[in-house]
This record gives C-alpha cells, structure tokens and sequence, in this order.
C-alpha cells in the first residue's frame, strides 16, 4: 500500500497564494482602463480597447476558477487538520486504554 503524505501548512499556503493571485488579477481590470486612456492614437486606443474586453471575459472565467482552486485547496487543508485530530484524539485514547490495562 501506498503512503500518502499531505502537507496541511504547504495546502493552506498554496490557497493563500491563489487567492492573492485572483485579487492581483481582479485589480488589474483598473489599470487595463487607464491603460487604454492613455493610448494617444485612435487606432491604437481601438485596438487595446479591442483587447481589453477579451480580455475582461477571459480574467473573469480564470477568477472564477482560481476562487473554486483556492476554495478546494482550503477545504483540503481543513479536512487534513480535522484528520489529524481525530487521528490524534484516537491514540491518545488507546494509550490511555493501554495504560489502565
């Protein structure tokens, strides 16, 4: 049988991480605007308008996945630390069973 090894703090941080991630990408839709107002040619302000609203759809369906990603890590994270307590709680048990015997 296989081992399996999960590491609580390394899960809690990944979904850290995740979430950072999705808020720096939520702000970043401010600065796409400003950037787009500040192209002095039409042409160019056309064409990065242009990009900006793929890419406004494009942010808003990887946001919405990193949350679910960031949602699960943390979930995992949870049920590992509620394992391990239990876990715990069931050897401490047993010791003190063994140590009445």
């Amino acid at each position: 049988m296989t081992d399996v090894r999960l590491d609580r703090a390394a899960l809690q941080d990944a979904a850290d991480r995740i979430r950072r991630l999705g808020g720096d990408l939520e702000r970043s839709e401010a600065l796409q605007g400003a950037l787009v107002d500040a192209a002095g040619h039409e042409r160019l302000r056309d064409a990065l308008g242009a990009f900006a609203h793929g890419w406004r759809v494009s942010r808003g369906e990887l946001a919405d996945r990193l949350r679910a990603l960031e949602h699960r890590a943390s979930a995992i994270a949870e049920t590992v630390a509620e394992l391990d307590r239990a876990m715990a709680d069931g050897l401490t048990a047993v010791a003190r069973e063994e140590g009445r015997s």
